[in-house]
């Protein structure tokens, strides 16, 4: 069974869109540093680690997630950063001015919101901060998730305005085509739900919290 058939992870025409479209490896492998590697050797490495990842780690998924790292103000400046350039890509490359637009807004939101808690928590409010600690990661992955099908639909314009099919697994317009549909879906189905998600974390909705145990 090949790694195209068994990987559970991701499909290669994936990443090969990441590799080879959004990072753009063949300009690295230009550089004199690289002058001993071409796309081949990449290829090894990726299979190594499909390997890698569907033997070791996919299976510890649940064990890992467990423990995330904190997030700090620093976090949150650099990951501002990638999706200002992301946002210039996308708008570079035609992507729909409203889906930019509203993935800028989803951070600011998430920028309001985290300040605003930890207010809440630096104040000794420390329920009140993290009440609705699930909303509050739902809200911040629902945005990051934004901003990678914006990227996403940057590199699909700029694909479907050359020539086609790109790649050793064929990414044909068909392909392109459906990135677009589905950063459509994701920006103007899933991420409006920010703001709901952002009511809750502000004005603390207790039900949950109140409920004893004893009443069922």
């Amino acid at each position: 069974m090949t790694a195209a058939t068994s990987n559970p992870l991701i499909d290669d025409r994936d990443v090969e869109l990441i590799l080879d479209e959004l990072l753009d490896v063949r300009s690295l492998l230009g550089l004199p540093y690289f002058a001993d590697h071409d796309r081949g050797t990449c290829q090894m490495l990726l299979e190594a680690s499909r390997d890698l990842a569907r033997d070791a780690l996919f299976p510890a998924y649940r064990a890992m997630d467990a423990e995330p790292p904190p997030l700090v103000d620093a976090a949150l400046v650099a990951l501002g950063a990638q999706i200002a350039a992301a946002c210039a890509r996308a708008g570079a490359a035609g992507v729909d001015a409203e889906w930019i637009a509203a993935v800028e807004r989803g951070v600011g939101v998430v920028g309001a919101l985290t300040a605003e808690l930890a207010g809440r928590g630096l104040a000794g409010a420390a329920d009140a901060m993290v009440m609705h600690a699930t909303d509050y990661l739902d809200l911040f992955g629902t945005v990051v998730i934004a901003w990678q099908w914006l990227e996403l639909a940057a590199v699909a314009r700029e694909a479907l305005a050359g020539s086609l099919p790109r790649g050793r697994a064929a990414r044909d317009a068909g392909y392109y085509q459906a990135k677009l549909a589905a950063a459509q879906y994701w920006i103007r189905t899933e991420l409006p739900r920010i703001d709901h998600l952002a009511a809750l974390c502000r004005d603390a909705e207790d039900s949950y919290a109140r409920l004893d145990p004893d009443w069922l």
